[in-house]
This record gives C-alpha cells, sequence and structure tokens, in this order.
C-alpha cells in the first residue's frame, strides 16, 4: 500500500457493535470474537484489543500463525485456533502458549495427546463436528469416538464442542444441522460426557435464530460493522 491510503477504524463505533451485539445474546451465552485475516483487515492485534477491553468473552482465528500474532503482542484473552494443528513443533508453542486447538480428526487427537504428556501440560480443546458443510470436521461415530477419548485423558481438557452452518442464509438446512448437532450433544451427555462450551451460531445465525444460540456465539464480520446479505433485524 503507498504512503497515500490508509484505512481509518472507528474505535467507538466497533465498541457499539460489541454493545449491540452483546445486548441480543441468550442468556448465559458466550461471544467469540472473530477476528480472523487480520481483522477483517482492520487491524487484529489493535481490534482484539479493543474487543478485549469491550466484554468479549474469546478470541477466534483460523491459523495458528494468527494466534501466536495475538500472543507475542500481550493478548492474553482465550483464544480458540479453528483450523486443526497438524505439525508437532506448532503444536508444542500452542500448547505452551495456552491457545485453545481444534481437533478434527482422530490423527489431531493423537497429536496433541502426544505433545501435552511431552511437555506435561495439559491443552483445551474444541472438537469439531462436521453437520453438512463438508470442510473438515468428525462425523457422528467418529465425533463420539474422540469425545469419549478425550474426556478420560487428564491432558486434553474438552472444553468445547462446534459446528459450522454450511448455508445459513437457508434456515431449513441450518434447522437440520442444528437437529443433528443438538442430537450429537443429548448423545454425548447421555454418556456422561458434559462440555461447557457448544457453540453453532455465527453473525448470519445469530441474527436470524436466537434459540441456536447455545453456549456461545461466533461473530466475525458484524462485530466489523458489515451486517449479513440478507433480512435479518436490525433493531
Amino acid at each position: 500500500m503507498s504512503a497515500d491510503k490508509w484505512i481509518e477504524i472507528d474505535v467507538e463505533a466497533v465498541k457499539n457493535n460489541v454493545r449491540e451485539v452483546s445486548s441480543r445474546l441468550q442468556q448465559g451465552a458466550k461471544l467469540i470474537a472473530v477476528v480472523k485475516a487480520n481483522a477483517y483487515g482492520h487491524g487484529a492485534i489493535e481490534t482484539a484489543r479493543i474487543l478485549c477491553g469491550n466484554g468479549i468473552d474469546f478470541l477466534a482465528v483460523s491459523f495458528f500463525q494468527e494466534a501466536m500474532e495475538l500472543r507475542t503482542s500481550g493478548i492474553k484473552a482465550s483464544i480458540l485456533v479453528l483450523s486443526p494443528i497438524t505439525d508437532a513443533g506448532e503444536a508444542g508453542q500452542a500448547i505452551q502458549n495456552q491457545l485453545t486447538l481444534t481437533i478434527a480428526s482422530d490423527g489431531d487427537r493423537e497429536l496433541l495427546q502426544r505433545i501435552s504428556e511431552s511437555l506435561d501440560c495439559p491443552v483445551r480443546v474444541h472438537v469439531k463436528h462436521d453437520t453438512g458443510l463438508g470442510r473438515f470436521g468428525l462425523d457422528r461415530e467418529e465425533c463420539l469416538s474422540v469425545c469419549r477419548e478425550i474426556s478420560s485423558n487428564r491432558y486434553i481438557y474438552l472444553e468445547g464442542l462446534y459446528t459450522h452452518p454450511a448455508d445459513p442464509s437457508s434456515y431449513t438446512y441450518t434447522q437440520k444441522q442444528f437437529q443433528q448437532f443438538q442430537q450429537m450433544i443429548n448423545r454425548l451427555e447421555q454418556e456422561g460426557i458434559q462440555i461447557p462450551i457448544k457453540h453453532m451460531a455465527n453473525s448470519i445465525v445469530f441474527l436470524r435464530s436466537p434459540q441456536m444460540h447455545l453456549d456461545a456465539v461466533r461473530i466475525g464480520t458484524l462485530l466489523a460493522g458489515q451486517h449479513p446479505v440478507g433480512k435479518f433485524p436490525r433493531s
């Protein structure tokens, strides 16, 4: 970018966006602020500092490198890395820096178990259950198996379970995914596996379907001031 171009961010607008989103959360639901892709171009470090000072519960990013940039800049909040880490060296750094990691395969579980045991350092994880997006994640039987394995492991703390809407503009398909996700939650609870943070809603689902807020919502572009395309509540 040449010297005669700049982006001006209204800090008060960001704070107001947090307040507006927080006011619409269902009781008890946490706010996970997604600051991937350099906080959608607004500056990840600066944006994270504003968000952390205004009541968000979690940060989330796509990749390990994004999370480490925040940590090394002094951001102490919980940071969820949404893409699984497959490199042993990065896994070790992530665990030592107390990042919250995604497990989307049994191989992910095995890696984090091995590294956390070798470091004698526990790791917090959120398991990704694929209910229809098809990008990555565990199917029904895989999810049950991995959660059972983790629930008895003293080095891996199963803090979260999440899924991602495939087509949030389609209420019918999103409802189908939500029902499948709820079935997984119910099955795990029947087996005595309690997971504190279950989450599915992104910005569109957050606005359209309050019953899908569950224990947390993941909000990205809405905090950045971009209202989703479509007919959603604005007041």
